[in-house]
């Protein structure tokens, strides 16, 4: 196809932005490194025992400082005001905790937390745990993700409102479906057995 081809469908569409051209600039790095980077075995061992470090202690440091929300009660108020949002979804309050650090944090860092919040904790019930990790994996690091996302460009409403809307429609469908089916039903299609600790 043509360049004039490509300029009308364009102008159907609505769509005004420059066409390259042969005339078009070449792109300007503005970064290059001052030096080659050491590609041996021993700094590659070494940088990735240096990021295991610090993620370690970024997910202590998060375990401690939960418990002492915890312990301040600051916990129970987020848990409060977040009640009415998973009340609508159909989300019991045990889950509360979970979806929390799930929802700021993502599952990556929030990961160890969830798994030790989940054994800390037994009574939680699993249709709950599932249906918490089913938000997470819609809505998660709404704080990060939103941030980076508007400082590239991105509109907050898309990112931050349509994103909450979409999932709390999504999570509500799936536990009023999932709500249909029996427990063993529910459990052989989305759980796993636990395994036998011996």
């Amino acid at each position: 196809m043509n360049r004039e081809v490509h300029v009308r469908f364009c102008e159907r569409l609505g769509v005004k932005f420059p066409l390259p051209t042969r005339r078009t600039n070449v792109a300007l790095i503005a970064w290059k490194p001052s030096a080659l980077p050491d590609n041996s075995l021993t700094s590659w061992a070494l940088g990735e025992l240096k990021s295991y470090g610090i993620i370690v202690c970024f997910i202590f440091s998060l375990m401690l400082l939960l418990r002492i929300l915890k312990l301040i009660g600051v916990i129970d108020i987020i848990t409060r005001m977040l009640n009415p949002f998973l009340r609508i979804l159909g989300i019991g309050k045990e889950v509360t905790t979970i979806a929390l650090v799930g929802l700021t944090l993502g599952v990556v860092y929030g990961g160890a937390l969830i798994v030790d919040e989940v054994k800390s904790n037994p009574s939680i019930p699993k249709k709950d745990i599932f249906y918490a990790m089913a938000l997470m994996g819609l809505c998660h690091s709404v704080i990060e993700d939103t941030i980076l996302m508007v400082s590239l460009g991105a509109s907050f409403v898309g990112v931050f409102i349509i994103r909450l809307i979409l999932t709390m429609i999504v999570i509500f469908c799936l536990v009023k479906i999932t709500g249909l089916l029996s427990d063993k039903m529910m459990f052989t299609m989305f759980l796993r057995k636990e395994r036998k600790v011996i």
